[in-house]
């Protein structure tokens, strides 16, 4: 096998890509991520309107459990399979097989071989390209109570691997007898996240609600030792906060003095960080409150990455959460306001008092 630092005669390494070794970049490839994400979805209601997303709102828990479950199923079977796809693709015009390196539960291939800029092009582009017309495809002909499902992995697609064109394009300005090589170890390309940081500060309550939610202090650690910041712990907050907003929404809107007495205490609760009172007392038991705090979490969490907020440490979240955050105070504050603020207002919005049974 050929050694990561070989490199062939006459040749120099004139510089690695690393997309967030540059916060200005970073920051900018995100901010395009959302508004494309933004866009998508507006063509989405174009195509589609949000009449199969309003009747996943307005259906019983069963339903809207399946196509959450579906959802998560898609998202992770569209990242191997992407992953496959690409190490095939650098397979074929590299002419080495694929070396691996582990990204939380995903393998991310590279390769020793040596590409042409053409060549790297191909490879980087046509895992993106295929996966982007099958799943277009698999919009025309999907139920239009699934239509949104196979959407959302469609907007995944195309804002999460944003980064892609970012490296083709510093590729192909490179001089015409460069060469290029992407271990997966060496050249750093990362993602810009804001499509993917809104899906999991959405989902990040249902954890809460498996009880798996703990296992996140593995991705902490991990990212503190290697970047000397979390961006993980942020999301978590995002979504803690959005959970409490939620629940503060039905303690004012009720009219009932035990769910004012107990949604008022649970919404301080998830402010601070611990919201199994608000999520399992509250916001589950009338589910609607639910699905408002997974979307405020959801937006606090797409604002976080635009920004790059990352934390000093882990542990602690929500309101004392900032202590992580005093170089970013300001993005922290407005992160929460968000959360707190589109949770507050779609359960206002969409959960009725009349709900609460006697």
């Amino acid at each position: 096998m050929a050694n990561v630092n070989d490199i062939p005669r006459g040749y120099t390494m004139t510089g690695k890509l690393n997309l967030r070794a540059n916060p200005r970049e970073y920051r900018r490839w995100n901010l395009f991520s959302a508004v494309l994400g933004l866009g998508l979805i507006a063509a989405g209601w174009v195509w589609h309107s949000f009449a199969p997303l309003k009747a996943l709102f307005e259906a019983g828990f069963s339903v809207y459990s399946l196509r959450i479950a579906a959802l998560a199923a898609g998202l992770f079977l569209y990242a191997q399979g992407y992953q496959l796809m690409r190490a095939l693709a650098l397979r074929l015009l590299g002419g080495q097989g694929p070396c691996w390196r582990r990204q939380g539960l995903l393998q991310i291939p590279g390769s020793y071989a040596y590409f042409s800029r053409g060549r790297f092009a191909l490879a980087a582009l046509s895992p993106l390209l295929l996966w982007t017309a099958a799943l277009l495809g698999a919009c025309f002909l999907v139920p239009v109570d699934w239509f949104w499902i196979v959407y959302l992995i469609l907007i995944y697609d195309l804002g999460g691997n944003l980064a892609v064109f970012h490296a083709v394009y510093h590729v192909l300005r490179a001089p015409k007898t460069a060469l290029v090589r992407t271990t997966g170890v060496q050249t750093l390309i990362t993602l810009p996240y804001g499509i993917g940081s809104f899906i999991m500060g959405g989902l990040y309550a249902v954890t809460v609600v498996a009880g798996i939610h703990h296992m996140y202090t593995l991705i902490d650690l991990g990212q503190l030792a290697r970047y000397g910041y979390t961006y993980w712990l942020p999301l978590a907050s995002a979504a803690n906060v959005a959970q409490g907003g939620a629940a503060l929404a039905v303690a004012l809107k009720s009219k009932d003095t035990k769910v004012k007495s107990m949604a008022l205490p649970s919404a301080l609760s998830a402010c601070m960080g611990i919201t199994e009172p608000a999520i399992f007392g509250v916001n589950l038991r009338y589910f609607k409150p639910f699905l408002g705090g997974l979307l405020g979490g959801a937006c606090g969490a797409l604002y976080a990455s635009i920004v790059g907020l990352g934390a000093t440490g882990t542990g602690v979240t929500g309101i004392f959460g900032i202590l992580l955050d005093l170089h970013m105070p300001l993005q922290y504050i407005i992160m929460m306001a968000i959360s707190f603020g589109v949770s507050f207002a779609v359960t206002w919005a969409i959960w009725s008092p009349e709900e609460v049974k006697a």
